[in-house]
């Protein structure tokens, strides 16, 4: 079990809605700090070069004035996560690479790079929280500062900031974390801290933990009932509904090499002609098969599979 990262007393004052500002940043940083080796990873493969990223920090804010600070202008992409929305601030500067690198406009050039940026945040919190997190977004718009300032923020809010450097380019990268959404995310990186210092059932209550269930393993074996007929146990769930899914193959291409396809381009896959498809369950791959024609219809005629145990683990 992990050491606790906030004392009782903190987590008491985070729970009566007041934010200690130096063991909350302390929280986050350590928190978000092994999101940046996912960001150089995902970016160098989505740029097709070498990204870096450096300046990692996070700062407490009571004042929206303290984000655009000098500036006039910047493009405000709001990602929405389940447990609150975040906002992605980028400077008019950062803009006009995004749109030069990519060879787009700069408000569909920011969007596309706060989309992939979301992407990661989703990844992130999904390792995090193990159980699949999804992140969506909105395009991006150029607001004033005045209009930034307006925006409905409770504070203290807080910006984890950082530089990705790709060429000679340097884009700095502001992730705006409003009040609520920071609550929610200091609850995730205390659990084992409440578990720890020995909360009352109301305050883990108040924080939402509950323990995991664990479900049965489910095996195919020959059961007796009552009247001593033998049944299938598997038979049981076979009225469940289940997703098959087909894939002849994948390519992998960078950002820049995909906003460059048009109508009429071909993309090589990874598979010869004549390869099998490989069939998946619920994500699992439990078959290979050959494509055919059903009719009007495309169809599988299946040449592998693996057992029908393994398929229920699937």
């Amino acid at each position: 079990m992990s050491k606790p990262i906030l004392t009782p007393d903190e987590l008491n004052a985070l729970m009566g809605g007041q934010f200690d500002s130096a063991s909350t940043t302390q929280t986050l940083e350590s928190y978000f700090e092994p999101m940046l080796s996912l960001l150089e990873s995902k970016f160098t493969r989505l740029f097709g070069l070498n990204v870096s990223v450096s300046n990692f920090y996070v700062q407490k804010i009571d004042s929206l004035e303290d984000v655009v600070g000098a500036e006039h202008d910047c493009y405000a992409t709001p990602i929405q996560l389940p447990f609150g929305e975040t906002l992605v601030l980028s400077s008019v500067a950062n803009g006009d690479i995004l749109a030069n690198f990519l060879g787009v406009e700069i408000e569909k050039a920011v969007t596309l790079f706060v989309e992939e940026y979301a992407l990661i945040l989703a990844d992130f919190f999904s390792d995090k929280l193990e159980r699949l997190i999804s992140a969506s977004t909105y395009d991006s718009t150029l607001m004033s500062k005045e209009q930034v300032l307006s925006l409905p923020v409770g504070f203290p809010s807080y910006l984890v900031s950082f530089d990705l450097s790709f060429k000679d380019n340097d884009l700095e990268i502001r992730l705006l974390v409003p009040n609520d959404t920071c609550r929610h995310i200091l609850k995730d990186a205390n659990q084992d801290t409440v578990k720890i210092t020995g909360a009352s059932k109301s305050q883990m209550k108040a924080f939402g933990f509950v323990q995991p269930f664990q479900f049965m393993e489910i095996k195919q074996e020959v059961v007796a009932t009552k009247t001593g007929e033998s049944v299938d146990s598997s038979g049981l769930i076979s009225d469940v509904t289940v997703e098959l899914r087909a894939e002849l193959g994948s390519a992998t291409m960078t950002l820049g090499q995909l906003m460059k396809l048009k109508e009429g381009d071909t993309v090589t896959l990874d598979k010869i002609a004549g390869d099998l498809a490989d069939v998946y369950l619920n994500g699992q791959n439990i078959a290979r098969a050959e494509v055919t024609v059903l009719d009007d219809n495309f169809g599988l005629r299946i040449v592998d599979i693996v057992p029908p145990e393994q398929r229920l683990d699937s």
